[in-house]
């Protein structure tokens, strides 16, 4: 009720964007999105472990360019999420964390467009933390996690 309390001040719209960002619908849709980029992720993977050149990451043009779209997209969900929700924006943890995975992709395409450097294993290590966002799905999804946990505990 507080929240709802709190909300009854925003105006209309912010209302409706806050009820679109916390609706089942939303979260599908960006759960499709992330499976999508788990699927590039595998194709980079499989470039990469062909490729003979180590200052290079041998990543398809096309694949390249999806990547700098699906940035977009996270950047843009990531923004408005913040327009809405505000300083409570950060008292979510999923928030945070993909606010956290949004920065690492900056930084890795800051460091990826400076192909000459020395080093490339950092920009494949900050490709890892992309994988976080399956975290996501998982919360989309709560029939995929019980599966997952299910594994989990059999391996232990």
């Amino acid at each position: 009720t507080n929240k709802k309390n709190e909300r009854q001040f925003w105006t209309p719209t912010r209302r409706k964007a806050a009820e679109l960002f916390e609706g089942r619908p939303f979260d599908i849709v960006m759960g499709v999105i992330i499976l999508f980029n788990v699927g590039l992720m595998v194709i980079e993977a499989d470039a990469s472990s062909v490729c003979q050149d180590e200052h290079s990451l041998c990543t398809p043009e096309w694949v390249a360019v999806l990547n700098y779209i699906l940035l977009a997209i996270y950047s843009v969900e990531l923004g408005l999420r913040l327009c809405v929700f505000r300083l409570g924006f950060f008292g979510v943890r999923w928030n945070i964390i993909d606010a956290a995975i949004v920065l690492l992709a900056y930084v890795e395409v800051i460091l990826s467009s400076a192909t000459k450097l020395p080093g490339m294993q950092l920009v494949r290590i900050f490709r890892l933390g992309r994988l976080a966002r399956l975290l996501r799905i998982l919360k989309v999804f709560p029939m995929l996690y019980s599966m997952v946990r299910g594994v989990a505990n059999t391996m232990t």
